[in-house]
């Protein structure tokens, strides 16, 4: 997965930008691409929940300036990531459908789509309810009407809530083990529910990029229209974590 709520301004230096994005995730392709044909490249999941401000942007706006910036720039992936909360404020019923919704990944999806050749599969890596907000039980019964609802959909590869633990700070709302270690009802329907091993598939085509350039040498890529320091340091960063685990 290429990054992390690209949309927002505060996951990306202050302001969000789909064009900068868009470029280092083509470049990204390439690079995984070019060594082997087993790397398995996601988009970053969005905030379902961010509006176009000047510093954040609406995720569906976002998806559009990308393609802008790049064309076919979907073309390029293996999948996406979506990150379905049920806004606003992570407390609505699984029953709502909306853009902004549990059901936001199946409009993420129609919007990608519309700018692409590929059917591309979905992984909801991030998604749950406020427990501060609502019971243990009724954040359980949420999870299981879902599950076996919206995201049921077929598009779906792969559902992994936030959050399993955390003992301090703004997520422990979304745990699923209290800090004495004890497991919440939510956890324990999800761990009794059954799972289906997940088997994803590649999509080997040369009319996508990075098909072909298996164990060729990685491209030298023009960023001059950023800032040199900060895209140097982000490609060091990117390359030095793929190849060499730093």
């Amino acid at each position: 997965i290429i990054f992390n709520e690209v949309n927002r301004g505060d996951e990306w230096e202050g302001i969000a930008n789909p064009s900068d994005y868009a470029k280092l995730l083509s470049y990204a392709v390439t690079v995984f691409k070019s060594k082997s044909q087993d790397f398995f490249v996601i988009s970053s999941g969005m905030d379902n929940g961010a509006i176009t401000d000047g510093k954040n942007y609406f995720e569906y706006d976002y998806f559009r300036l990308m393609n802008d910036a790049v064309p076919g720039i979907f073309n390029q992936i293996d999948g996406i990531s979506s990150h379905s909360y049920p806004n606003p404020a992570f407390s609505q019923p699984p029953s709502v459908n909306s853009i902004t919704s549990i059901n936001s990944f199946s409009y993420e999806l129609e919007t990608i789509e519309s700018m692409s050749i590929k059917k591309l599969p979905v992984f909801i890596t991030e998604t749950g309810w406020d427990q501060e907000l609502l019971s243990d039980k009724i954040v359980s019964d949420y999870f299981k009407e879902a599950i076996s609802g919206a995201w049921s959909n077929q598009n779906i590869v792969a559902i992994t809530p936030f959050l399993l633990k955390a003992n301090a700070g703004p997520f422990v709302k979304f745990s699923f083990i209290e800090n004495d270690g004890r497991k919440k009802e939510v956890f324990k329907m999800i761990e009794g529910l059954s799972k289906i091993k997940g088997k994803p598939e590649l999509y080997p085509d040369k009319k996508i990029l990075g098909t072909n350039q298996i164990n060729k040498d990685i491209p030298i890529r023009d960023f001059s229209d950023k800032k040199e320091d900060k895209i140097g340091k982000n490609i060091k960063t990117l390359i030095k974590w793929a190849f060499f685990g730093l």
